[in-house]
């Protein structure tokens, strides 16, 4: 099924596009490496106290911050092989490696009639990697690569499937493991197992469909016995349909509809309508061998796009919606296939190629902003960390959880509520205000705050004594100006001295403001 060749070309592009990428970044990081999010630190920082028996990012109770079921976990396998934090690198570079070569040799193999040698050959190797965001995604430290790879491994499961009548057993795998990978994958999941009972696997389809669904249930249980919803706080926050599906009051499923049914037009939304259509228009067709074929494949490509429209989410560099691009092309590569490899080698390559540079259009600002992302990361939250543990080591709130929490003992009251279970609950019920604010940072005994003022509209307590004001650029930072706040007033000169001495250590791209003291 695989051209090695080819396909082995494309991935020797990858990774020399992608190591060009980290030295540029490393480069605009100080010669750190630094991912282009603070999200995947939150991460590392539950993996670190997974080892401690803690499952949060703090010692003294557990929260579910991380938007994967496993990443924490894997990641603990990276900090006890002593990777630190080159770990999330580790879990992203392998996964996505394997993701091109799949995804290239079933392009390849189903929609080429030939393969292109000189300068054409390159550039549509190049132009594969595009539509996996392939370059930026990994650097994002995130498991959105681990994703694109089950993604792309379960579509082409099915294709074997629809060609050979039998399932690798490397498709039930990856159908079992998708959903603790990333929670959209339940949609893919089970659309794949439904094309495995349709082709006649009846008892493979639902060992599949019930080892995904037991995935997720185990680990919700899991979080319901440490007292926590069955959802993380990641995946709560950030979206409405599943906070709303936790939420059992007789208004949830008007609510639910209202959710699904909010349309706000993007290029990325765009895009997997018009793979949803194109998947869908080839399951219509009077060969009844053939379609049953395209049912295996393109009716699971086609589910999963619909549920990531129904209820996915897009963008922030490029992470969220690439898996269902992915999936989506292969699938269509497959069953469009035949038509294109009747056409000259250099027709269908540019078909191909205008089809892979439609899909990847959203992707082109990541790349470009990677460097400056990743020096962006390293000039401010970077800087919040070495402050919190270097300079200042007391508990802390926040309102960017991240480089903050990791490496640090110190308690971190997350004021956003990713790390804290309460706040979020307050901040869902619109009900955080000052009162709110400073009752928890009371019951936590925090002595200090490094937050984005912006993010407070309802004010902050009025005992809280700003000192200073991280300045940086906002590329991949929420905001550019992090403010410091003192809240135990005894310790005003331990934290002069503390700024002070801090000041004098921060790159190029970050100053820091002193406030006067008040009198």
């Amino acid at each position: 099924m695989f051209p090695l060749a080819p396909a082995s070309r494309t991935t020797g592009l990858f990774a020399l596009c992608l190591a060009a990428m980290l030295a540029l970044a490393m480069i605009r990081a100080g010669g750190h490496v630094m991912y282009t999010l603070d999200d995947p630190y939150i991460h590392l920082a539950v993996a670190e106290n997974l080892s401690r028996g803690v499952y949060g990012i703090n010692l003294e109770e557990h929260s579910s911050p991380s938007s994967s079921a496993i990443y924490p976990f894997l990641l603990a396998i990276g900090l006890w092989a002593g990777m630190g934090s080159a770990a999330a690198l580790a879990w992203n570079i392998i996964p996505m490696a394997v993701a091109v070569y799949v995804f290239a040799a079933c392009v390849q193999t189903h929609a080429l009639p030939g393969a292109l040698r000189g300068w054409r050959g390159v550039a549509l190797a190049l132009l594969m990697l595009a539509p996996l965001n392939a370059v930026a995604l990994p650097l994002t430290g995130m498991e959105h690569a681990l994703h694109v790879m089950v993604s792309a491994l379960i579509i082409a499961g099915l294709i074997v499937l629809a060609q050979t009548g039998r399932a690798p057993w490397w498709l039930v795998a990856a159908i079992m493991v998708n959903p603790l990978i990333r929670f959209e994958g339940l949609a893919l999941s089970g659309m794949a197992a439904l094309a495995l009972m349709y082709a006649g696997s009846w008892r493979v389809g639902l060992l599949a469909g019930a080892g995904a669904v037991a995935g997720v249930a185990a680990f919700a249980g899991f979080l319901l016995w440490l007292g926590l919803p069955p959802l993380p706080s990641s995946v709560l926050m950030k979206s409405a349909l599943a906070a709303r599906a936790t939420q059992a009051t007789p208004e949830t499923a008007g609510q639910l509809l209202a959710v699904i049914g909010k349309t706000n037009l993007s290029y990325g939304k765009a895009v997997l309508i018009a793979l949803a259509v194109l998947c869908a228009a080839a399951l219509f067709t009077r060969d009844r061998a053939e379609r049953r074929k395209r049912i295996i494949v393109d009716g699971a490509a086609t589910g999963a796009l619909m549920g990531h429209l129904a209820a996915g989410d897009y963008g922030w560099f490029g992470r969220y919606e690439v898996y269902a691009v992915t999936l989506g092309l292969m699938a269509l590569a497959y069953v469009w296939g035949p038509r294109l490899r009747k056409l000259a080698p250099e027709t269908a390559a540019l078909i191909v190629g205008a089809a892979l540079a439609a899909c990847s259009l959203q992707y082109a600002r990541p790349v470009l902003l990677t460097p400056a992302a990743a020096q962006n990361i390293y000039d401010q939250q970077r800087q919040m960390g070495r402050f919190a543990t270097d300079y200042f080591p007391h508990p802390v709130a926040v309102n960017d959880l991240g480089w903050v929490a990791y490496r640090n003992d110190a308690f971190v009251l997350d004021l956003w509520g990713l790390g804290s279970n309460e706040v979020r609950r307050l901040r869902q019920a619109n009900a955080f205000d000052r009162a709110a604010t400073a009752r928890a940072a009371e019951e936590r005994g925090i002595v200090f705050a490094m937050i984005y003022d912006a993010w407070f509209a309802k004010g902050l307590p009025d005992h809280w004594r700003r000192v200073a004001q991280l300045r940086t650029d906002a590329v991949s930072a929420a905001e550019p100006t992090v403010a410091f706040y003192l809240l135990d007033p005894a310790r005003a000169g331990e934290m002069a001295a503390a700024l002070a001495r801090f000041r004098a250590t921060l790159p190029k791209g970050a100053t820091l403001e002193i406030d006067a003291p008040q009198p």
